[in-house]
Protein backbone atom coordinates (compact mmCIF):
# COMPACT_ATOMS: atom_id res chain seq x y z
CA UNK A 1 0.00 0.00 0.00
CA UNK A 2 1.23 3.68 -0.92
CA UNK A 3 1.91 5.67 2.23
CA UNK A 4 0.36 8.70 2.88
CA UNK A 5 2.15 12.17 2.82
CA UNK A 6 4.89 11.31 5.38
CA UNK A 7 4.89 15.49 5.82
CA UNK A 8 1.95 14.92 7.52
CA UNK A 9 0.66 14.21 10.88
CA UNK A 10 -1.31 11.10 11.70
CA UNK A 11 -4.59 12.91 11.79
CA UNK A 12 -6.82 10.40 10.16
CA UNK A 13 -8.44 7.05 11.81
CA UNK A 14 -6.37 4.29 11.17
CA UNK A 15 -8.93 2.05 9.38
CA UNK A 16 -9.47 5.27 7.17
CA UNK A 17 -5.68 5.59 6.71
CA UNK A 18 -5.61 2.06 5.33
CA UNK A 19 -8.22 2.89 2.88
CA UNK A 20 -6.67 5.68 1.43
CA UNK A 21 -3.39 4.49 1.67
CA UNK A 22 -4.42 1.53 -1.14
CA UNK A 23 -4.28 4.83 -4.06
CA UNK A 24 -1.27 6.41 -5.00
CA UNK A 25 -0.09 9.64 -4.42
CA UNK A 26 -1.80 11.70 -1.62
CA UNK A 27 -5.62 12.19 -1.20
CA UNK A 28 -7.42 14.83 0.89
CA UNK A 29 -10.61 14.57 2.96
CA UNK A 30 -12.70 17.05 4.54
CA UNK A 31 -15.93 15.37 6.64
CA UNK A 32 -18.27 17.51 9.00
CA UNK A 33 -21.89 17.84 10.07
CA UNK A 34 -24.22 20.55 8.87
CA UNK A 35 -27.33 21.47 10.63
CA UNK A 36 -30.88 19.98 9.22
CA UNK A 37 -32.95 21.08 6.59
CA UNK A 38 -34.59 24.10 7.80
CA UNK A 39 -32.68 24.91 10.89
CA UNK A 40 -31.58 28.28 11.13
CA UNK A 41 -27.98 28.28 10.05
CA UNK A 42 -25.13 29.42 12.35
CA UNK A 43 -23.53 32.78 12.30
CA UNK A 44 -19.87 31.07 11.88
CA UNK A 45 -19.22 28.08 9.39
CA UNK A 46 -20.93 25.03 10.98
CA UNK A 47 -19.28 23.11 13.26
CA UNK A 48 -20.03 19.47 13.98
CA UNK A 49 -20.42 16.71 15.80
CA UNK A 50 -17.76 14.96 14.09
CA UNK A 51 -15.08 16.11 11.59
CA UNK A 52 -12.51 14.20 9.75
CA UNK A 53 -9.91 16.73 8.04
CA UNK A 54 -6.71 15.62 6.08
CA UNK A 55 -4.46 17.76 4.09
CA UNK A 56 -7.22 20.18 4.07
CA UNK A 57 -4.79 23.36 3.23
CA UNK A 58 -3.40 21.92 0.70
CA UNK A 59 -3.74 23.26 -2.77
CA UNK A 60 -5.63 20.49 -5.59
CA UNK A 61 -6.41 20.69 -8.81
CA UNK A 62 -9.66 20.63 -9.93
CA UNK A 63 -11.04 19.44 -12.98
CA UNK A 64 -14.48 19.83 -13.27
CA UNK A 65 -14.82 20.52 -9.64
CA UNK A 66 -13.87 24.21 -10.91
CA UNK A 67 -17.80 24.12 -12.46
CA UNK A 68 -18.91 24.37 -8.85
CA UNK A 69 -17.90 27.94 -8.06
CA UNK A 70 -18.40 28.73 -11.23
CA UNK A 71 -22.15 27.95 -10.91
CA UNK A 72 -22.04 29.45 -7.74
CA UNK A 73 -20.71 32.66 -9.35
CA UNK A 74 -23.37 32.56 -12.16
CA UNK A 75 -26.06 32.20 -9.76
CA UNK A 76 -25.43 35.04 -7.63
CA UNK A 77 -25.24 37.21 -11.31
CA UNK A 78 -28.94 35.45 -11.38
CA UNK A 79 -29.54 37.03 -7.81
CA UNK A 80 -28.20 40.22 -9.06
CA UNK A 81 -30.22 40.79 -12.16
CA UNK A 82 -27.27 40.55 -14.59
CA UNK A 83 -28.28 37.40 -15.69
CA UNK A 84 -31.35 35.66 -17.39
CA UNK A 85 -31.30 31.88 -16.78
CA UNK A 86 -34.13 31.76 -19.48
CA UNK A 87 -32.32 33.86 -21.80
CA UNK A 88 -30.79 31.10 -24.82
CA UNK A 89 -27.12 30.80 -25.85
CA UNK A 90 -26.89 29.82 -29.43
CA UNK A 91 -24.06 27.15 -29.86
CA UNK A 92 -21.69 26.98 -33.06
CA UNK A 93 -19.17 24.95 -34.69
CA UNK A 94 -16.80 27.47 -32.69
CA UNK A 95 -17.92 26.15 -29.08
CA UNK A 96 -17.82 22.85 -29.52
CA UNK A 97 -15.53 21.52 -26.70
CA UNK A 98 -13.69 17.64 -26.40
CA UNK A 99 -14.55 15.65 -23.60
CA UNK A 100 -17.30 14.99 -21.41
CA UNK A 101 -20.31 15.72 -22.05
CA UNK A 102 -23.09 15.43 -25.06
CA UNK A 103 -23.43 18.72 -26.67
CA UNK A 104 -20.12 18.80 -28.79
CA UNK A 105 -21.61 15.05 -30.36
CA UNK A 106 -24.72 16.68 -31.40
CA UNK A 107 -25.48 19.03 -34.37
CA UNK A 108 -24.83 23.02 -34.28
CA UNK A 109 -27.51 24.97 -33.77
CA UNK A 110 -28.81 24.34 -30.94
CA UNK A 111 -29.89 27.21 -28.19
CA UNK A 112 -30.01 25.98 -24.57
CA UNK A 113 -31.12 28.26 -22.44
CA UNK A 114 -28.48 29.15 -19.36
CA UNK A 115 -30.12 27.17 -16.79
CA UNK A 116 -29.80 24.20 -19.46
CA UNK A 117 -26.46 24.97 -19.92
CA UNK A 118 -26.05 24.67 -15.69
CA UNK A 119 -27.30 21.31 -15.68
CA UNK A 120 -25.48 19.94 -18.51
CA UNK A 121 -22.17 21.29 -16.79
CA UNK A 122 -23.09 19.83 -13.79
CA UNK A 123 -24.98 16.93 -14.18
CA UNK A 124 -22.81 15.33 -16.77
CA UNK A 125 -20.14 17.64 -16.56
CA UNK A 126 -20.42 19.26 -20.30
CA UNK A 127 -17.54 20.81 -21.35
CA UNK A 128 -18.93 22.44 -24.16
CA UNK A 129 -21.37 24.23 -21.73
CA UNK A 130 -19.18 25.13 -19.42
CA UNK A 131 -17.11 27.34 -21.59
CA UNK A 132 -20.40 28.52 -23.46
CA UNK A 133 -21.37 29.86 -19.50
CA UNK A 134 -17.92 31.34 -19.05
CA UNK A 135 -18.68 33.19 -21.99
CA UNK A 136 -21.11 35.13 -20.24
CA UNK A 137 -18.33 35.96 -17.58
CA UNK A 138 -14.66 35.53 -17.21
CA UNK A 139 -12.30 33.65 -14.73
CA UNK A 140 -11.10 36.60 -13.46
CA UNK A 141 -14.27 37.30 -12.17
CA UNK A 142 -15.07 33.99 -10.57
CA UNK A 143 -11.97 34.51 -8.97
CA UNK A 144 -12.05 37.71 -7.45
CA UNK A 145 -16.30 36.37 -6.26
CA UNK A 146 -14.86 33.43 -4.33
CA UNK A 147 -11.69 35.91 -2.73
CA UNK A 148 -14.65 37.75 -1.74
CA UNK A 149 -16.78 35.21 -0.13
CA UNK A 150 -13.94 34.12 1.95
CA UNK A 151 -12.53 31.38 -0.46
CA UNK A 152 -9.09 32.42 -1.05
CA UNK A 153 -7.58 29.74 -2.58
CA UNK A 154 -9.79 29.13 -5.43
CA UNK A 155 -8.00 30.17 -8.63
CA UNK A 156 -9.30 29.36 -11.93
CA UNK A 157 -6.44 30.54 -14.96
CA UNK A 158 -7.91 28.28 -17.13
CA UNK A 159 -11.18 27.28 -19.30
CA UNK A 160 -11.86 23.82 -19.87
CA UNK A 161 -10.61 24.19 -23.44
CA UNK A 162 -7.31 25.64 -22.43
CA UNK A 163 -6.87 23.54 -19.28
CA UNK A 164 -7.50 20.02 -22.01
CA UNK A 165 -5.53 21.46 -24.66
CA UNK A 166 -2.85 21.73 -22.14
CA UNK A 167 -2.70 17.43 -21.56
CA UNK A 168 -1.56 17.46 -25.18
CA UNK A 169 0.94 18.19 -27.33
CA UNK A 170 -0.92 20.12 -29.53
CA UNK A 171 -1.19 23.19 -28.40
CA UNK A 172 -3.57 25.79 -26.95
CA UNK A 173 -4.40 27.02 -30.62
CA UNK A 174 -5.71 23.14 -31.66
CA UNK A 175 -9.01 22.85 -33.47
CA UNK A 176 -11.74 20.28 -32.13
CA UNK A 177 -11.29 17.75 -34.36
CA UNK A 178 -7.70 17.52 -33.12
CA UNK A 179 -8.49 17.69 -29.43
CA UNK A 180 -11.21 14.88 -30.21
CA UNK A 181 -8.76 13.04 -31.97
CA UNK A 182 -5.96 13.47 -29.18
CA UNK A 183 -7.85 12.06 -26.41
CA UNK A 184 -9.51 9.27 -28.81
CA UNK A 185 -5.86 8.00 -28.57
CA UNK A 186 -4.53 5.95 -25.66
CA UNK A 187 -1.05 5.97 -26.77
CA UNK A 188 -0.72 9.69 -27.65
CA UNK A 189 1.82 11.89 -26.30
CA UNK A 190 1.37 13.67 -23.18
CA UNK A 191 3.55 16.35 -21.70
CA UNK A 192 5.34 15.43 -18.44
CA UNK A 193 3.66 18.05 -16.48
CA UNK A 194 0.54 19.70 -17.65
CA UNK A 195 -0.43 23.41 -16.50
CA UNK A 196 -4.02 22.18 -16.36
CA UNK A 197 -3.34 19.42 -14.23
CA UNK A 198 -1.40 21.63 -12.13
CA UNK A 199 -1.94 22.40 -8.00
CA UNK A 200 0.78 25.45 -8.60
CA UNK A 201 -0.40 26.12 -12.03
CA UNK A 202 -3.76 25.14 -13.10
CA UNK A 203 -7.71 25.61 -12.05
CA UNK A 204 -6.97 24.64 -8.28
CA UNK A 205 -8.29 25.15 -4.77
CA UNK A 206 -7.57 23.78 -0.92
CA UNK A 207 -10.10 20.90 0.08
CA UNK A 208 -10.93 23.27 2.86
CA UNK A 209 -12.18 26.04 0.84
CA UNK A 210 -14.52 23.69 -1.14
CA UNK A 211 -16.03 21.97 1.95
CA UNK A 212 -17.05 25.58 3.23
CA UNK A 213 -18.44 26.53 -0.27
CA UNK A 214 -20.71 23.37 0.11
CA UNK A 215 -21.29 24.22 3.82
CA UNK A 216 -22.03 27.69 2.85
CA UNK A 217 -24.30 26.95 -0.07
CA UNK A 218 -26.45 24.55 1.49
CA UNK A 219 -27.34 26.93 4.61
CA UNK A 220 -28.51 30.03 2.08
CA UNK A 221 -25.86 31.56 2.70
CA UNK A 222 -24.48 32.68 -0.95
CA UNK A 223 -27.75 33.22 -3.05
CA UNK A 224 -31.44 33.49 -2.60
CA UNK A 225 -33.67 30.88 -1.76
CA UNK A 226 -35.10 30.30 -5.41
CA UNK A 227 -31.27 29.84 -6.61
CA UNK A 228 -30.16 28.11 -3.49
CA UNK A 229 -32.72 25.74 -4.06
CA UNK A 230 -31.82 25.25 -7.76
CA UNK A 231 -28.03 24.50 -7.21
CA UNK A 232 -28.99 22.01 -4.65
CA UNK A 233 -31.21 20.30 -7.02
CA UNK A 234 -28.68 20.48 -9.75
CA UNK A 235 -25.83 19.05 -7.48
CA UNK A 236 -28.00 16.53 -6.27
CA UNK A 237 -28.83 15.36 -10.09
CA UNK A 238 -25.16 14.24 -10.88
CA UNK A 239 -24.96 11.23 -12.59
CA UNK A 240 -21.42 10.77 -12.31
CA UNK A 241 -21.83 7.79 -9.56
CA UNK A 242 -18.50 6.14 -9.06
CA UNK A 243 -17.64 7.77 -5.94
CA UNK A 244 -19.16 9.02 -3.41
CA UNK A 245 -22.60 7.46 -4.10
CA UNK A 246 -20.79 4.39 -5.45
CA UNK A 247 -20.93 2.27 -2.05
CA UNK A 248 -23.65 4.17 0.51
CA UNK A 249 -26.84 2.23 1.63
CA UNK A 250 -29.21 2.57 -0.97
CA UNK A 251 -31.36 5.83 -1.13
CA UNK A 252 -29.28 7.89 0.49
CA UNK A 253 -29.17 11.35 -1.29
CA UNK A 254 -26.10 12.63 -2.23
CA UNK A 255 -24.97 16.33 -4.20
CA UNK A 256 -22.26 16.73 -5.54
CA UNK A 257 -19.69 17.03 -8.54
CA UNK A 258 -16.83 15.67 -9.89
CA UNK A 259 -13.29 15.96 -11.47
CA UNK A 260 -11.28 13.87 -13.25
CA UNK A 261 -7.65 14.47 -14.30
CA UNK A 262 -4.81 11.85 -15.72
CA UNK A 263 -3.47 11.68 -12.38
CA UNK A 264 -6.26 13.20 -10.60
CA UNK A 265 -9.32 12.19 -9.04
CA UNK A 266 -11.88 14.58 -6.79
CA UNK A 267 -15.54 14.45 -5.42
CA UNK A 268 -17.01 16.89 -3.40
CA UNK A 269 -20.65 17.10 -1.85
CA UNK A 270 -23.46 17.01 0.51
CA UNK A 271 -24.27 13.09 1.95
CA UNK A 272 -27.88 13.01 3.44
CA UNK A 273 -27.94 10.45 5.72
CA UNK A 274 -29.98 9.54 8.12
CA UNK A 275 -28.74 11.15 11.44
CA UNK A 276 -28.57 14.68 9.34
CA UNK A 277 -26.33 16.06 6.41
CA UNK A 278 -22.41 16.35 5.87
CA UNK A 279 -19.69 17.97 3.87
CA UNK A 280 -17.64 15.66 2.28
CA UNK A 281 -14.40 15.89 0.14
CA UNK A 282 -11.92 13.57 -1.42
CA UNK A 283 -9.38 15.18 -3.46
CA UNK A 284 -6.89 12.66 -4.71
CA UNK A 285 -3.36 13.60 -6.67
CA UNK A 286 -1.40 10.87 -8.20
CA UNK A 287 -3.15 7.80 -8.49
CA UNK A 288 -2.40 6.59 -12.38
CA UNK A 289 -5.87 4.38 -12.26
CA UNK A 290 -8.41 6.07 -12.71
CA UNK A 291 -10.83 2.98 -11.86
CA UNK A 292 -8.17 2.48 -8.10
CA UNK A 293 -9.51 6.17 -6.95
CA UNK A 294 -12.69 6.26 -7.69
CA UNK A 295 -13.01 2.87 -5.96
CA UNK A 296 -10.68 4.25 -3.23
CA UNK A 297 -12.47 7.49 -2.73
CA UNK A 298 -16.27 5.11 -2.41
CA UNK A 299 -14.49 2.88 0.31
CA UNK A 300 -13.84 6.04 1.94
CA UNK A 301 -16.87 7.35 1.40
CA UNK A 302 -18.64 4.71 3.05
CA UNK A 303 -16.41 4.63 6.06
CA UNK A 304 -17.15 8.24 6.82
CA UNK A 305 -20.66 7.57 6.43
CA UNK A 306 -20.30 4.60 8.29
CA UNK A 307 -18.65 6.48 11.30
CA UNK A 308 -20.95 9.26 11.33
CA UNK A 309 -24.61 7.05 11.66
CA UNK A 310 -22.23 4.68 14.36
CA UNK A 311 -22.28 8.52 16.50
CA UNK A 312 -25.08 8.30 19.37
CA UNK A 313 -28.06 9.45 18.80
CA UNK A 314 -27.69 8.87 14.42
CA UNK A 315 -30.57 7.59 13.50
CA UNK A 316 -30.43 3.46 11.81
CA UNK A 317 -29.13 3.59 8.24
CA UNK A 318 -31.36 2.37 5.40
CA UNK A 319 -30.84 -1.40 4.38
CA UNK A 320 -29.49 -2.19 0.97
Amino acid sequence: MAPLDPTQPPDLPPALEEILAEAGGVTAVVAFRLPEEGERPPDRAPTALGRIEHLTQRPFALASVMKLPLLVHLLRRVDAGALDLAARAPLGEADRVAGSGVLHLLDVGLAPTVRDLMRLMMVVSDNMATDALLARTTLEAVEAEMRALGYASVRLPHPIRAMLASLTTLGAGADYTSMRAAFRDPDRPAPADPEGASPERGDRATPADLARLLADLHAGRLLAPATTALALEILADCQTNTRIPADLPKGVRVGQKTGTLPGRANDVGVVHAPSGPFVLVLMNEGEADERRASQVLARAARWVYDAFEAEPGAAAAPTG
